[in-house]
């Protein structure tokens, strides 16, 4: 559905326009405009503006994913693909920052978009965090051997600091990329402890 050239400059068209005038000012005849399309047009593909919006929150995720697909590699070691994966993530925040900031500031809750609508996309990006955490520990690289809980938190920790990137205007990847990672593989303790 999003691969539709159509489909891409309204999502483009109204990710522009809800980043400048937030959900509830934005109308749907300005995001037209701004496409070059009728108004029907949008409403015919999207449904609603709350449609609209989740499909906007979608394709970013699909996005994410399919971009993390592209970058891990088979070949590469976990902690090298945990540093991939650490730089796919804070590269949403040079190529997409606004999608961030409509999420952060219009958020899913205040516009009433349903977890479900949103669950496949977010596993798809989950099982792609879980392969590299599954990689290490099938290496015995990673001493934690549940996967599926490391990429849980791995996400939400990513997507903590990209909204602290947001708030506190630091591009995440110079400010927090090494020490990231440092903390995920090595931890805070020193080695020995007295």
């Amino acid at each position: 559905m999003y691969k539709d050239s159509i489909n891409r400059r309204i999502l483009e068209g109204a990710r522009v326009e809800f980043a400048k005038s937030g959900y509830h000012r934005t109308v749907v005849s300005n995001i037209a405009d701004r496409v070059g399309v009728g108004k029907g047009t949008v409403y015919r593909r999207f449904g609603d503006k709350k449609g609209l919006f989740t499909a906007i929150i979608r394709q970013g995720i699909q996005d994410l994913e399919a971009d993390l697909r592209r970058s891990i590699q088979d070949t590469a070691s976990p902690e090298e693909n945990l540093e991939i994966m650490v730089n796919v993530f804070f590269g949403l925040y040079d190529h997409s920052r606004e999608l961030i900031e409509i999420i952060l500031t219009e958020g899913t809750q205040l516009i009433g978009i349903e977890q479900d609508e949103l669950k496949a996309e977010l596993d798809a990006v989950l099982q792609v965090i879980e392969w590299v955490f599954r990689q290490g520990i099938e290496q015995g690289r990673f001493r934690i051997t549940d996967a599926g809980t490391l990429a849980f938190l791995m996400h939400r920790f990513l997507i903590s600091v990209l909204e602290g990137a947001v708030f506190f205007n630091y591009r995440p990847k110079e400010a927090f990329g090494p020490l990231l990672l440092d903390i995920v593989l090595n931890g805070i303790r020193q080695e020995q402890v007295s």
